[in-house]
């Protein structure tokens, strides 16, 4: 092995240099492999192996893939205290054929205060690592290494498509017992449209957790990952109030009776059941696996510096609250301008349809000026969404107040498909479970929302905008061979 090295190293590092050349050569011992910290990370652009055992696997592996593996020669291009970079020239001989096969690597080792190696890359043939800040092509790069993120993107689109399916044919169910109910008895039922919004926004959740699963894996953000476990087993306790407010309508119109398709529809909804909680348990373990792999990996983006960290994920938790405020207050909003409006012919149904409308663009217009007030630090516009905050509670207190008197539940006209019925009816009837179940969940979002907006306001200034904007960590691991430092700073712990 010959040796060319611009740098000089001192004698323990030439130890652990000729140390690494031996595992890197057929048959490593046990004791070569102490050079390694406990939680050490190897990685090259087709994988990555965590801990010391995985990494003797990975090594040990060569002796099954090669006759012989030999390092030609190495250049030292960097020595830190806690970082090391090199270009290695490794020969593999490939049996049967006897052939020769040299490859070029440049090797970053990243080592502890102690000396051991805490993380080893090797760039093979000198390619790149990759990240997501190389595009898709990084991430579909990830997804084909990283274990977890394949099994979480895939349980993700596979509880999309499945449950979107079966709502869908329940959906068709439901349509059908409406029709035949309506031949019967002339009229449709009053509860009827409840239960065709709920299907509809339901199908809308699968596909919003998708893209939340996506965003949060894309992004390595385990705040988000977490949130969205939880919000799995929301939208299981939706699918149970699913069910019951379906077997209410079905039983006090007596629509059994008439369409004998009930039985159908109502396994297809205790299957939906137990799938979410399958989907649900199955991602919280996923979760749990992305944690432990991605850490706050996310946070390490913005430096070294602790406070700045503890800045920047105040702001990204407020950013993950504010994606699910857009889901919960336009679902409500949503859902209550339909039902609600479409069965009731009061007096004062005007005033109602501008009041929801107003609330609705309201909704839209707050989650707008939260996004650019939080993102250019602007004190005034956060304060105006802080305010908005407030009354969006007091809102959702009035509301539930509205679903649960009798003198704000009850219309003395109703109206059905546009006809209308001089008779006392309940407009929340059909609506009232989901409705307080989504007053509740924005309810509790609010005051999330409130206190991490008032967290935020209070670190504008100090400097979390400017390392958004100008930060020049290196993500993506490509190679600046005259400035170790990128690579170092990408490792901070």
């Amino acid at each position: 092995m010959s040796e060319s090295q611009d740098i000089e190293v001192t004698p323990s590092r030439q130890e652990l240099l000729d140390t690494l050349f031996k595992i890197y050569g057929k048959q490593p011992n046990e004791e070569n492999f102490k050079i390694y910290s406990e939680d050490a990370v190897f990685e090259d652009p087709f994988g990555q192996a965590r801990g010391i055992d995985a990494i003797k696997s990975q090594f040990i592996g060569l002796d099954k893939l090669f006759s012989s593996s030999v390092t030609k020669d190495y250049k030292v291009l960097a020595s830190e205290p806690e970082f090391m970079r090199l270009v290695l020239h490794q020969i593999y001989t490939i049996p049967v054929i006897q052939y020769d096969l040299p490859v070029e690597s440049i090797v970053n080792l990243y080592l502890t205060p102690e000396g051991r190696i805490k993380r080893h890359e090797d760039l093979l043939f000198r390619l790149n690592l990759k990240y997501r800040s190389d595009g898709i092509v990084g991430y579909a790069w990830e997804f084909g290494t990283s274990k977890y993120v394949r099994i979480s993107m895939l349980s993700s689109l596979l509880q999309a498509v499945v449950i979107c399916t079966l709502e869908a044919i329940v959906y068709n169910l439901h349509l059908k017992q409406l029709a035949a109910y309506s031949k019967v008895s002339k009229v449709p039922p009053l509860k009827d449209k409840a239960l065709s919004i709920y299907y509809i926004l339901f199908i809308i959740a699968q596909i919003f957790q998708l893209i939340l699963c996506l965003d949060a894996t894309y992004n390595k953000n385990t705040i988000q990952v977490i949130a969205l476990a939880i919000f799995n087993f929301l939208a299981m306790g939706y699918a149970i109030l699913q069910h019951i407010q379906a077997k209410n309508i079905i039983v006090s119109e007596n629509i059994a009776d008439i369409y004998p398709g009930y039985n159908a529809s109502r396994n297809l909804e205790y299957a939906i059941i137990i799938l979410m909680l399958i989907f649900s348990l199955s991602f919280a373990y996923e979760a749990y696996q992305l944690y432990q792999e991605y850490g706050w990996n996310i946070y390490k983006k913005i430096g070294a510096d602790l406070r700045m960290r503890s800045i920047y994920k105040v702001y990204q938790i407020l950013l993950m609250l504010l994606k699910f405020d857009i889901f919960f207050l336009l679902g409500f909003s949503v859902q209550y301008l339909a039902l609600v409006i479409d069965t009731s012919q009061s007096p004062g149904n005007d005033e109602l349809i501008i009041h929801v409308t107003v609330s609705l663009c309201g909704t839209i217009s707050m989650m707008i000026l939260s996004f650019w007030a939080l993102r250019a630090e602007n004190r005034f516009g956060i304060i105006v969404f802080m305010l908005a905050c407030f009354t969006t509670l007091g809102y959702l207190i009035y509301k539930l107040v509205i679903m649960y008197t009798p003198d704000g539940s009850l219309s003395y006209s109703c109206r059905i498909n546009g006809e209308s019925f001089s008779r006392k009816c309940d407009r929340f009837e059909g609506s009232r479970y989901f409705l307080t179940f989504f007053v509740i969940v924005c309810f509790l979002l609010g005051l999330a929302t409130v206190a991490f907006t008032f967290k935020a306001l209070r670190n504008f200034g100090q400097g979390l905008k400017q390392h958004i904007n100008h930060t020049a960590v290196n993500w993506n691991g490509s190679l600046n061979l005259d400035s170790p430092e990128a690579q170092k700073r990408w490792s901070i712990d």
